[in-house]
């Protein structure tokens, strides 16, 4: 197939998972099918994928990809933390491999509309799954400032968190924030300018 995305490490994943004829596989974070096609090319007749994704639109792309294996996959809208649930419910009680591909995917990336990158302005929505409700700009504006804080830390292991947080609440007095680039100019003024000149950009682990 054309136009398919490949993964950056899908040559080692395939090596070190070794699909075989007949295994039963669980791609946890399917995203665009790369990865799961590669498996499927290598390993022959007769192997099934489940592909999971919490992205609609990642979901209808892999199946897209993966069209030409319609009868060995199953690709389904879903949390992988239910993993065991959506194995059994796809008739099999074990499989022979997993793969996780954690991270936001650069096609998510790459669409300012789903406020995943600083250097893009857009909506600050950050839903992996578009379906649920709460945005990142809902809990922005609307979190007291040490649930900001333990929140950054907590994901982000962001050591200035208690700063960023007292900034966010301090900036949410002139209005909301809404947009990517209107968060990154609170975290511009709240950060050292050391620390915002490292290797790292300073708005990665916020």
């Amino acid at each position: 197939m054309n136009d398919v995305h490949i993964p950056v490490l899908v040559e080692e994943i395939s090596f070190w998972l070794n699909p075989l004829p007949g295994g039963v596989y669980v791609d946890c974070t399917v995203g665009l099918g790369g990865t799961s096609l590669k498996l499927l090319e290598k390993s022959g007749e007769n192997a099934h994928i489940i592909g999971l994704d919490r992205d609609y639109q990642a979901v209808a792309i892999a199946k897209k990809t993966l069209s030409e294996y319609e009868s060995s996959v199953n690709i389904l809208h879903g949390n992988f933390s239910h993993i065991k649930d959506f194995v059994q419910n796809s008739g099999y009680e074990k499989v022979d491999g997993v793969v996780f591909d954690l991270g936001v995917s650069s096609m998510q990336l790459d669409q300012s509309e789903r406020g995943f990158s600083f250097s893009l302005n857009g909506p600050l929505d950050m839903r992996m799954d578009q379906t649920q409700k709460v945005t990142a700009a809902d809990l922005v504006n609307h979190l007291q400032e040490k649930e900001l804080a333990d929140v950054i830390f907590a994901y982000g292991e962001e050591r200035y968190s208690r700063r960023i947080a007292r900034a966010i609440v301090q900036a949410r007095h002139a209005g909301l924030i809404q947009t990517t680039q209107a968060l990154v100019s609170v975290l511009e003024g709240a950060l050292p300018y050391a620390y915002k000149k490292g290797r790292l950009h300073f708005a990665t682990r916020t």
